[in-house]
């Protein structure tokens, strides 16, 4: 993420339909230039720090408290770095996931679906003839997290960081400003403290509307690092997910294959979001610019929380079509959390594709053109009944 305004723009002479460049089919990745291997890890209720990458193969699986870890083959060797975080044990990640999975974007035009930040009528309870809405003792969220670095900063651990709430009943994700290593600083210990302090308040304070606020609130005065992030903090209580979003990372639920709600972007101007800073010469957003949401969940909606690794590479559409295929299929939330991870920085990596951030850069006489290729952090989180715990 930049720190304020555009990046440079590259000038392209032709515009290609977004359509004929979707997401590419995992063992294309070795086209790309620069990538990484692929390493994944899976890990409970913790903060995602930067580790030394896994040396145990093409792929790491670390699920639950029992940190066991698994192999899987794959033929992916330049890929970007994934990790993976959940919070049930039996959460694994096959390297086949993404190629199962990426076809979705393809059958879903990027027009469709509300993303407006408003439920539509026949989103809310259902009369008794279709259904009912569930008590809201009897919902809970089965949670994992993925994060894929930029390659250039996959050494240092990329500048996203994420938290799981050990009870899967709160979570959060935090995006580095990445201008700050212009000045030396790494903004991702800044982002990765933030969610460390927010995962600590969150085990003292009790999901309810004013939750996120008041731990993003509590996170916030307790992180001391320079740097600055944007921040999206979530929680349930009963059958209501509660949200407050500060910058252009935000949130989106997807029911019945289409978009139900998505958070609004903050952003001074194009590409400068509001961020929490310490230190520097600019000045920075107080946690209570946020902007908080309650929004009524359905068991078998699915949760997408991201970073604009996700929002400037991939539309609305595409992403509630790709975790609609990978729940359809039987795929747990750690295999459609990659996925979409996948998908987001292959569409970030091609630099022919129409992509949301692409557009807004046109819309301000820039002829940009292509992916914008970034750190990706997405949270997955199926809304299942207590009955499945």
């Amino acid at each position: 993420m930049h720190f304020c305004g555009l990046a440079k723009a590259r000038s392209i002479s032709v515009i290609h339909n977004h359509y004929s460049h979707l997401c590419r089919i995992a063992e294309g990745l070795s086209d790309h230039q620069g990538l990484s291997r692929l390493s994944t890890a899976a890990n409970s209720g913790r903060v995602l720090k930067p580790s030394r990458l896994l040396s145990i193969g093409s792929a790491a699986v670390i699920a639950g408290s029992s940190l066991s870890k698994a192999r899987a083959a794959t033929q992916q060797t330049r890929s970007p770095v994934t990790r993976i975080y959940a919070t049930s044990q039996d959460q694994t990640v096959s390297d086949s996931t993404a190629d199962s999975s990426l076809s979705a974007v393809d059958s879903e035009p990027a027009s469709n679906g509300s993303s407006n930040g408003h439920l539509s009528p026949q989103d809310g309870p259902e009369s008794s003839g279709g259904g009912s809405l569930a008590p809201p003792q009897q919902l809970r969220l089965n949670l994992a997290a993925a994060l894929m670095p930029h390659p250039n900063k996959a050494h240092r651990g990329g500048e996203d960081a994420v938290f799981l709430s050990d009870d899967g009943l709160t979570f959060g994700l935090a995006d580095g400003v990445g201008s700050w290593i212009e000045s030396g600083v790494d903004a991702g210990i800044f982002a990765r403290e933030l969610m460390g302090n927010c995962e600590s308040a969150a085990k003292q304070i009790a999901p309810s509307k004013t939750a996120p606020m008041n731990i993003l609130k509590n996170g916030f005065y307790d992180t001391k690092k320079m740097g600055s992030s944007t921040a999206c903090i979530l929680a349930l209580e009963g059958a209501t997910l509660h949200a407050a979003n500060l910058g252009d990372s935000g949130f989106m639920v997807v029911r019945r294959n289409k978009v139900a709600f998505k958070s609004r972007s903050q952003q001074h101007q194009f590409n400068y979001p509001f961020q929490l800073g310490r230190g520097g010469r600019f000045p920075f957003d107080s946690p209570a610019a946020a902007e908080c949401y309650s929004v009524p969940l359905k068991e078998g909606d699915v949760i997408i929380a991201g970073t604009d690794g996700v929002w400037d590479n991939l539309f609305d559409p595409e992403c509630a079509a790709l975790v609609s295929q990978t729940q359809g299929k039987g795929q747990n939330p750690a295999q459609s959390a990659e996925a979409l991870a996948r998908c987001a920085h292959m569409r970030g990596a091609d630099p022919q594709a129409t992509t949301p951030f692409s557009i807004g850069c046109q819309q301000l006489g820039f002829q940009e053109i292509g992916g914008k290729l970034d750190d990706i952090a997405v949270i997955i989180a199926y809304v299942e009944g207590a009955s499945k715990m």
